[in-house]
């Protein structure tokens, strides 16, 4: 069973665990979306990035996620990590350790 996990810190400092048991068809729907938005012609990060907080912002449906949540919840460095892990998630597609386990 699919499951999306997203971590925030709230205006306390607080790490916040947000979770999505229930996936359902429409939020795969909402994934392939969001990644031909990611990958049209002339798509830059910022237009990338907006389409990964909508994704999260819609698939978790939670007055507690929103754009502002997400974006002052998150470290710079784990941005982009964190939103392509909700959306590969959502998909099903289960993150590559190989490269690491060779080192």
């Amino acid at each position: 069973m699919a499951k999306v996990r997203l971590e925030l810190e709230n205006s306390k400092g607080e790490k916040i665990v947000h979770e999505k048991t229930k996936i359902k068809g429409r939020a795969v729907r909402k994934a392939i979306q969001c990644s031909r938005k990611m990958y049209a012609e002339g798509a830059d990060m910022g237009t990338q990035l907006d389409a990964l907080i909508e994704l999260a912002v819609e698939v978790f449906n939670d007055k507690k996620i929103t754009e502002d949540t997400i974006l002052d919840g998150l470290e710079s460095e784990e941005l982009f990590n964190a939103l392509n892990k909700v959306y590969m998630d959502i998909l099903g597609i289960e993150e590559d350790n190989s490269s690491d386990e060779k080192k």
